[in-house]
C-alpha cells in the first residue's frame, strides 16, 4: 500500500500515532498519542471524541423490494411425502470451514421441513442492496436451534441478509425487522424479537456508546442460548455462511456453493 514510509516505526517525519505501555510484561496502556497530540493518559481522555458527519447514503441500506412472508422460506420438494436426500452445511464450532453433508429430510405437503432434532435448521440469503431481491434457500446443522429465528446483516463478503431459523414466520419477521431497521442482528421468537443490535451504518456497525453495544449484544447471546444454540461465537459462524470462497458448501443469494480445491460451483439442493 506504500505506506511504509509513514508508519510501523518511530522516526522523524513519521506518523505520530504512538501507544506507551506501563511495562513489557502486561499490555497496559499509560499514554495514546494521535497525530503528535496526547489524547489519553493514565486512562483518563484528555480530548473530546466528536463523531464523524455520515452520510445518508450509508444508512438505509437494507433495500428489499417487498417484505418477505413465510411463503418464502418454503422449500419445494421433488415429492410430496417421505423423504428427500439434501445438501446441508455442517457449521464447525471455532473453524472458518463448514462440512458438505448429504441428510435425508422430512417432507410435508410437497414441502422440504427442518430436522429439528438432529440439529438442522432452515438457512436463507436475502439480497439486501436493491437489486435482484434473490434469495437462497437451504438447510444448515450445528446451531442446534430448537425454535425461532435469527438473522443478520453482516455476511462477508457481499454483506445481504443471512437467517438461521426453524420457523418460516419467525425467519421472516426477522428479516422484515432488519429491514424496518437499516441493519443488525436480531433473535425472533413468536414473531417477537428476543435479542437485537441494531446495525444502522451500513447494515454492518453501531452509532451507539460501545458500553450500550456490549449490553446488546450479551443479550443477543443470552436470545440464542434462550433458541437452543450451544454454540460459542455464533454470530460470526453465521456471518460466514455466505463467503463462497471457503470450503466446503456455503449459500448465496443464488443458492448453495460447493467449494473444492479446483474452484467453486453452484449446485443443487436435492441430490
Amino acid at each position: 500500500f506504500k505506506v511504509d514510509g509513514d508508519l510501523g516505526g518511530i522516526a522523524p517525519g513519521r506518523y505520530a500515532d504512538l501507544v506507551l505501555l506501563r511495562g513489557l510484561e502486561r499490555v497496559e496502556v499509560d499514554t495514546v498519542i494521535v497525530n503528535g497530540e496526547v489524547v489519553s493518559r493514565g486512562g483518563k481522555l484528555l480530548v473530546e471524541l466528536k463523531p464523524p458527519p455520515l452520510p445518508e447514503r450509508v444508512r438505509r441500506t437494507v433495500k428489499l423490494k417487498r417484505f418477505l412472508t413465510p411463503d418464502d422460506f418454503k422449500v419445494k420438494a421433488s415429492k410430496d411425502t417421505g423423504k428427500v436426500k439434501v445438501r446441508v452445511i455442517r457449521v464447525i464450532e471455532g473453524k472458518a470451514l463448514t462440512e458438505a453433508l448429504v441428510e435425508p429430510l422430512p417432507v410435508k405437503d410437497g414441502f422440504i421441513t427442518p430436522g429439528v432434532e438432529d440439529g438442522v435448521a432452515k438457512v436463507a440469503v436475502v439480497e439486501r442492496h436493491g437489486l435482484t431481491g434473490g434469495i437462497g434457500l437451504g438447510f444448515v446443522k450445528g446451531f442446534n436451534l430448537k425454535m425461532g429465528a435469527v438473522a443478520s446483516t453482516v455476511a462477508h463478503d457481499s454483506h445481504n441478509l443471512v437467517v438461521v431459523g426453524v420457523n418460516d414466520g419467525d425467519m421472516a419477521a426477522a428479516v422484515n425487522r432488519l429491514v424496518e431497521l437499516g441493519g443488525g442482528i436480531i433473535a425472533v421468537y413468536n414473531s417477537k424479537t428476543i435479542g437485537l443490535v441494531e446495525l444502522p451504518v451500513a447494515g454492518l456497525m453501531s452509532d451507539k456508546d460501545p458500553e450500550v453495544v456490549v449490553k446488546e449484544v450479551e443479550g443477543l447471546e443470552e436470545a440464542w442460548r434462550n433458541l437452543g444454540s450451544t454454540v460459542a461465537s455464533p454470530f460470526m459462524l453465521m456471518s460466514l455462511l455466505a463467503l463462497p470462497v471457503i470450503p466446503k458448501l456455503r449459500i448465496t443469494d443464488k443458492g448453495l456453493v460447493l467449494v473444492e480445491p479446483e474452484g467453486a460451483k453452484l449446485v443443487s439442493l436435492e441430490v
